[in-house]
C-alpha cells in the first residue's frame, strides 16, 4: 500500500517586528507518514521541525488573527524540503516493516 502523509501545524512564536505585531518568527510542524500493511497493521514514521521567519522587508504582512493552516503551512513548504522528509519518513517505514532481529550466537 502507498505511504500517506500529513502536515501538523502545532505552535507558532510571534514578536513585534518593525511596525508589524504579532508577527509570526518560528512555526513548529510535524510530517507524519502512515501505512496500512494489512487489516491489523497500520505503520507510522514522522519528522518534527521548526521554521523560523521574518516579516522585515517582506512585500505583505498577514495579520495574526486572520492566518490559516494553509498559509503557514505555504510558508513552510516554501523553506522545507518536503521530498527529502518523505524520503526518511518512508525508509523508517520500510524499516519497520522488516525490523532487525536479534538472534543468540549458533555456537553457544
Amino acid at each position: 500500500m502507498a505511504i500517506e502523509y500529513k502536515w501538523t501545524i502545532f505552535k507558532l512564536e510571534t514578536k513585534k517586528e518593525g511596525s508589524n505585531t504579532d508577527s509570526v518568527v518560528a512555526v513548529y510542524w510535524n510530517r507524519v507518514g502512515t501505512e496500512r500493511i494489512d487489516a491489523e497493521t497500520l505503520l507510522r514514521a514522522s519528522r518534527t521541525g521548526s521554521t523560523n521567519f521574518t516579516s522585515i522587508g517582506k512585500d505583505s504582512f498577514v495579520p495574526f488573527a486572520d492566518l490559516t493552516h494553509d498559509t503557514v503551512l505555504g510558508w513552510v513548504k516554501a523553506e522545507v524540503d518536503e521530498s527529502v522528509l518523505d524520503t526518511a519518513i518512508a525508509a523508517d517505514i520500510a524499516a519497520k516493516s522488516n525490523p532487525k532481529v536479534s538472534k543468540e550466537l549458533p555456537w553457544r
